[in-house]
Order: C-alpha cells, then structure tokens, then sequence
C-alpha cells in the first residue's frame, strides 16, 4: 500500500482524516504522521524506501467502530500494522489509539 492508498483507504472509514494534526474541537478523526523512512539496500544501492507512519485514532463514543473499521482497512489493503496504544487522551477528552505501520 502506498501512502496515497493508505489516505484514500482511512477516509473510507473516517469522514474526518487529516495529516499531522487534527483541527481544534474535533471528536471523532484519524490524524496520520508519516516521521521517517527506511531503506532497502542491496548492491550498493538504497532500491526502495519505506515510509513510517503514525496513525492517532480518536474517538468519544462507546462502542464506536472506527479502530476495528480502520484495523480492517489496513488488513484488506495486506498492510501490517502494530497497535501501541489504546487509552483515554485528557488532551482531547477522548479515547486514543496509536497505531504503526509502514507503506511505500
């Protein structure tokens, strides 16, 4: 998955995506933050790099879907992911997931 499929594929799921950081007031968004790359080396060459991203998923309701929504996305599309975090953010008064994954 590259990184546009990967943009493309999270407003599938969520009507409020945004890059870096999300607008003051909102309750309900996936913020990604790409923050490095990592290169394949091989005949004294880097022959591909792949992007790191963050992916922070916000939300206030119980039962809301919007982490296993964004889970199955990235499952669909074949892209490996790891969860770091699920807990509230007082910061924005809501539940927080972090998760990783990388993309080309």
């Amino acid at each position: 998955m590259t990184y546009s499929e990967l943009k493309t594929a999270l407003e599938a799921v969520c009507d409020a995506v945004y890059e870096w950081e999300a607008p003051a007031g909102a309750k309900r968004f996936v913020v990604l933050s790409p923050y490095s790359t990592v290169g394949v080396i091989a005949d004294n060459a880097v022959l591909l790099e792949v992007q790191r991203v963050q992916l922070d998923i916000c939300w206030q309701s119980d039962g809301d879907t919007l982490l296993a929504d964004v889970k199955a996305a990235l499952t669909a599309g074949d892209t490996p992911y790891s969860v770091e975090d699920v807990s509230y953010d007082p910061d924005y008064a809501a539940m927080r997931a972090i998760v990783q994954l990388e993309v080309l």
